[in-house]
């Protein structure tokens, strides 16, 4: 269980990490609104048929957007 939580903890970090270079860009820009979504997903898909386990899939899935609103203008990227 130690694991698994200084394992997120180092993910939360990362992320934020990430999003501060993000933002920290777009105000270099002389952007002057800008938010970040970063996201990442896992998921596990299985299909049974009679009874026997025919597919097993796990998903992995990583994103990050920003959003960035400047003179009444808004774009994403």
């Amino acid at each position: 269980m130690e694991q698994i939580i200084i394992h997120i903890h180092l993910y939360l970090l990362r992320v934020e990490d990430d999003s501060t270079k993000m933002l920290d860009l777009a105000h270099e820009a002389g952007l002057c609104k800008q938010s970040v979504d970063v996201t990442e997903d896992y998921g596990l898909s299985t299909q049974v048929r009679l009874g026997q386990l025919e597919t097993s899939e796990n998903n992995r899935e990583k994103s990050a957007s920003i959003t960035i609103y400047n003179h009444g203008r808004k774009g994403i990227c």
